[in-house]
């Protein structure tokens, strides 16, 4: 009798660890897709959970790194939830999943193609596909360069800008004329990049290098890879750029369409 009363106490501790679990994930799904911070009284409402339950969880959540809180003492998503989904993006081996649209890119801009991450503040290109052009722009495979002034790394910032804005802000170097370094005109950069779909360098790292870059999205609709084109001034004028932003587009939509593939693949094992 005593052992299937204990037997009976553990299940219910195991379902109760799986409500808190449920409502956790709500949570923590629910601040992820909201492109603002929220207070307690909001979620609680949203998730339909009493205030005292909704703390508890956001508590927790924020004690592992989940959440944080903000000025006004409202949460938000911390990026430890994009470097889960990184850690996931590298097992499927993103350079293999992207070589299709790469070698498209290729052939379609004959400039170098760059396939790049998020590292910290700056961006780190995973893979590249270099120009046969004598005159082209340089870059290395493993190789880093500032978020807020390359074509790669202004769509990784304009997609996750409300994580990264307060950070990158705060090191707006200047490396040419055309580097942004305010933060209002960011804001805006930030904004019209997110409304385009594409984001265009126009020499702000290396004045003579120009670029163009699209997102690749993972199959929640998260931005965790960016691919575009670089090369010098001469060849990549503006009307140059307007005639090439479809390719680009299209070459990130087609990596995109591969991560969603690979997930299928993945539920259907």
């Amino acid at each position: 009798m005593f052992l299937s009363a204990k037997r009976s106490t553990l299940l219910r501790r195991k379902i109760e660890l799986s409500a808190t679990l449920s409502k956790g994930l709500l949570i923590l799904e629910n601040l992820a897709s909201s492109p603002t911070s929220k207070g307690l009284t909001a979620i609680a409402s949203e998730a339909d959970l009493t205030k005292s339950n909704t703390h508890r969880v956001l508590v927790t959540l924020k004690k592992f790194g989940f959440i944080q809180q903000d000025a006004d003492r409202n949460y938000r998503c911390t990026m430890k939830l994009w470097k889960l989904g990184y850690t996931v993006l590298t097992q499927t081996d993103l350079p293999s999943v992207s070589s299709q649209a790469m070698r498209f890119l290729a052939d379609s801009c004959n400039e170098s193609v760059h396939l790049s991450v998020l590292d910290g503040l700056q961006v780190l290109y995973v893979d590249k596909l270099e120009s046969d052009r004598p005159v082209r722009a340089y870059t290395q495979k493993g190789g880093n360069s500032p978020l807020h002034c390359v074509a790669t790394g202004k769509i990784l910032l304009a997609y996750n800008y409300r994580h990264l804005r307060s950070s990158v802000c705060a090191k707006l170097q200047r490396y040419t004329s055309a580097t942004i370094t305010s933060p209002r005109r960011l804001d805006k950069e930030m904004e019209s990049i997110v409304a385009n779909g594409y984001a265009i360098n126009c020499g702000e790292f290396r004045e003579e290098v120009y670029g163009v870059a699209a997102p690749i999205f993972d199959p929640t609709g998260g931005t965790i890879a960016s691919i575009g084109i670089s090369g010098p001034s001469t060849r990549l004028t503006t009307d140059t750029i307007e005639k090439l932003i479809p390719k680009v587009v299209q070459a990130g939509k087609m990596v995109t369409a591969e991560l969603a593939g690979l997930q299928h693949s993945f539920r259907s094992e």
